[in-house]
């Protein structure tokens, strides 16, 4: 909505008073001055002898109380002014806020598209379906959004200082599935953000559910419904599955994995490149498993086919980071074999967990020993086994059933619903800032870029 390019149509009253006022004004003093000269005209005849009949000719107006007069009428004239600034200034936010209103109850499809730049264009050829209208641009030059990847470009090269100089209308957003410990600059740039330093981005958009516009790896096609193969058709001479590929981790993922092994000898598939000691053709080869013909199965289809056979998969993250929680963890619980998480502590990976016991943690066990036998316990109690999978009998519900839900709307999506008035994320850090992100919005900038 483009706001009026003059404010003051709204205040024609105002005006029309405030210039009679100073019509007004402006007659008294000429009375006054006029009153002054024909008394000192009057003087002046008498003193010249000359005799001036006039009702008034005795009248003698003092010099301080026509000084005082002028400055009594001065004062009125200045409180008047006050008063209308500040009626114009009251008018003029009710007039925002109307053309606010008006704009929140538009329906989407009347409205303009949000314009969005993603510097490095990947999204350009998405389908993505949204109820809200918006626009990938090439360029950042009209863009209301300008969305900043990590990996892809250098987040230290922004200053948002300058940037909004030059564009205030503009909001600047850095974006990243990785976790900071793998990439210093993410963290230098949230860190920048939550201590409101100047040069800082406006938005984040990571999968932390504190961010601006969270995107959980909990991704829109996984059906956690699923439902899980029976207990008799799981693997009985194993416990668990594991793919881990990165061998070098910012934690000590490899070096639990390895204990846990060796704790449970030959119970532990690892199809990963670390400490592997399985492959998936010849798992597909003995359970007679075959891709279709026409289409082969997907990387990801391949590592479902094998996971739900298996009672317990091995979801150790790189890094110990809040709320990192990637997609190995969701897969585990959409093919019904609860992950063993590595990473958050109990209190963080609550929100996570469809139920309170669908997950096990290892940092609710004391030792590597302990979550072995619980292990072992577990996979040989059928009824307690069972129980772990419960929560894909019933409705989803709590924060991850919020999470999931929004996985389901593309983070573009809410970016253009959240410019409209129409989203914002509950758990957002902050977000009272965002009235000062409408003001600029809500402003024509120098290209007619318009809200």
């Amino acid at each position: 909505m483009t706001l009026l390019s003059s404010p003051f149509p709204p205040f024609k009253n105002q005006i029309s008073i405030l210039k009679k006022f100073k019509l007004a004004l402006a007659n008294s003093f000429r009375s006054l001055d006029s009153s002054q000269g024909y008394h000192k005209s009057v003087e002046s005849n008498q003193e010249d002898g000359i005799q001036f009949d006039s009702p008034t000719k005795n009248f003698q107006f003092p010099s301080k109380l026509l000084a005082r007069w002028r400055l009594t009428i001065l004062s009125v004239f200045i409180s008047a002014v006050f008063l209308f600034v500040f009626t114009c200034k009251s008018n003029l936010s009710s007039l925002n806020s109307l053309y606010s209103s008006n704009r929140l109850n538009r329906p989407p499809s009347l409205m303009p598209p949000v314009l969005i730049h993603f510097k490095t264009n990947s999204h350009n050829h998405e389908v993505i379906k949204c109820d809200t209208p918006f626009t990938l641009l090439q360029d950042d030059t009209q863009a209301q959004v300008v969305i900043w990847p990590n990996p892809g470009v250098e987040l230290s090269s922004y200053d948002g200082e300058l940037a909004r100089k030059k564009k205030p209308w503009q909001l600047n957003a850095f974006w990243s599935l990785e976790n900071g410990q793998y990439y210093p600059a993410l963290d230098h740039a949230r860190e920048r953000l939550r201590s409101r330093h100047p040069k800082a981005f406006d938005l984040e958009i990571t999968y932390r559910t504190t961010s601006d516009f969270p995107i959980p790896y909990a991704y829109p096609f996984i059906d956690f419904k699923t439902p899980p193969l029976p207990f008799a058709q799981r693997r009985q001479d194993k416990i668990a599955a594991a793919f881990v590929s990165n061998c070098s981790p910012q934690n000590n993922r490899t070096d639990i994995l390895k204990h846990l092994m060796e704790l449970l000898p030959g119970q532990i598939d690892s199809f990963g490149a670390c400490l592997s000691n399985a492959n998936i053709e010849n798992f597909f080869d003995q359970f007679n498993i075959t891709s279709n013909s026409e289409q082969r199965l997907t990387r990801w289809e391949e590592k479902m086919r094998v996971i739900e056979r298996y009672k317990f998969t091995i979801a150790f993250e790189n890094a110990g980071e809040e709320d990192y929680v990637t997609e190995k963890f969701y897969q585990a619980l959409a093919a019904g074999s609860p992950p063993i998480h590595l990473g958050l502590p109990s209190r963080d990976l609550d929100k996570f967990k469809p139920s309170s016991n669908s997950v096990l943690n290892v940092a609710d066990f004391p030792t590597v020993e302990a979550l072995a036998e619980k292990l072992k316990e577990l996979a040989n109690d059928q009824t307690q086994y069972e129980k772990m999978l419960s929560w894909k009998n019933a409705p989803l519900s709590g924060q991850f059933s919020e999470i999931v839900g929004m996985a389901k709307t593309h983070e573009l999506c809410r970016i253009a619903q959240f410019v409209r008035g129409r989203w914002k994320n509950p758990y957002a850090w902050k977000p009272e800032r965002y009235q000062s992100f409408y003001d600029r919005l809500n402003h024509v900038s120098q290209n007619n870029q318009t809200f």
